[in-house]
């Protein structure tokens, strides 16, 4: 209903163009002929647009699937014949109500048919070249949208992929540790060994049970952390001495599993083991403004060269996590003094 609205006023505003023009140019005494001539443009501007804007979207689709040169030839033939259509019954109504007499009749419908079939021909052939350019536009629109779709999904795909293989690197290295302190067990309290060994199940436990979503809460991640440090005890006894701060506020975060326990690995290879006195390592986790996740894992180690890293272990490989997964929204922050601290920077979880 509204379109047909739209249509009647467009009309209104065109019929009434010939009789301003007809004043203007013939005199404004001229008030009689100027309404015939709004009569006559009003009339026949909303037979024939009437009639056209109802006939032709139902023959567009056919028209549109039809080769190139042909679709043009049957749009000018369609108007055309619309013209000439709607100039007969234009013309009739214009001889009903009495404004057409009937010695005018022959010569006003052929003089209005040529006129009708040049007006109609230019606003219908630029109605469908302005109709063909925005069908093209929608369907380029829609094309550049699912290509970029498309690359969002292999961008993510690619992601998680890289992130799997990453993950699946990460936890064989901490088995093999794992594993050795068992070894090391077995023979001289195999009491504790057990107890080793109900650590390691736990661990294979959560990394089966967490390895598909991604991430883990900082409470889940540092129980790992502690089963991790305690199996690591076995080794150096009173030489490892450790401590968990995790305030309550950052318990609930998401982090990427393992992250923090291989912080601490990394400050038992370089505090611990190689120290006959052994070492300290102190974990905390906080929430800093603005909106941040702060894990600091310090070790009174004498430290190490952050820029020499080996590639592809440790570090190294949760740097490439971080960046993978959160781009740069996420960091390792190196501090020597007093010891080394290491510190993971993550961006908060929305909290309900």
């Amino acid at each position: 209903m509204k379109r047909w609205l739209q249509l009647f006023g467009l009309n209104l505003i065109l019929a009434s163009i010939p009789p301003l023009m007809f004043l203007w140019f013939g005199g404004w005494g001229r008030w009689r002929m100027a309404g015939i001539s709004f009569a006559y443009s009003f009339v026949y501007a909303n037979v024939i647009g009437l009639i056209s804007a109802g006939v032709m979207p139902l023959l567009a689709a056919r028209l549109f699937g039809l080769p190139k040169g042909w679709r043009w030839i049957s749009i000018i033939v369609m108007m055309a014949v619309l013209a000439v259509g709607g100039s007969v019954l234009a013309t009739g109504l214009l001889f009903l109500i009495g404004i057409i007499e009937y010695r005018h009749l022959a010569a006003t419908f052929q003089q209005s048919t040529k006129i009708a079939i040049l007006l109609t021909e230019a606003f219908g052939i630029g109605s469908f070249v302005f109709a063909s350019l925005r069908t093209r536009l929608e369907e380029t629109t829609l094309e550049l949208r699912t290509r970029e779709l498309e690359k969002e999904r292999a961008e993510k795909l690619a992601t998680d992929a890289r992130l799997a293989s990453l993950e699946s690197r990460i936890h064989p290295h901490f088995l093999f540790n794992a594993l050795n302190s068992v070894a090391a067990l077995v023979r001289e309290d195999p009491n504790r060994a057990e107890q080793q060994v109900e650590r390691i199940s736990r661990f294979l436990r959560f990394a089966i049970d967490q390895g598909g979503q991604g991430l883990v809460t900082v409470e889940q991640e540092m129980k790992t952390v502690e089963d991790y440090l305690e199996i690591e005890r076995t080794r150096f006894g009173e030489r490892l001495h450790y401590g968990l701060e995790v305030d309550p506020a950052a318990a609930g975060q998401l982090v990427p599993p393992m992250s923090v326990q291989t912080l601490v690995e990394n400050s038992v290879k370089y505090a611990v083991s190689p120290r006959r006195e052994g070492g300290q390592i102190r974990v905390t986790a906080t929430l800093a403004a603005p909106a941040g996740l702060l894990i600091a894992v310090w070790d009174d180690g004498p430290g190490f060269n952050p820029d020499a890293r080996p590639q592809g272990h440790g570090l190294d490989l949760l740097e490439s996590r971080l960046r993978a997964q959160y781009g740069t929204t996420a960091a390792l922050r190196f501090a020597h003094g007093q010891g080394m601290t290491v510190t993971l920077e993550l961006p908060c979880a929305p909290t309900s």
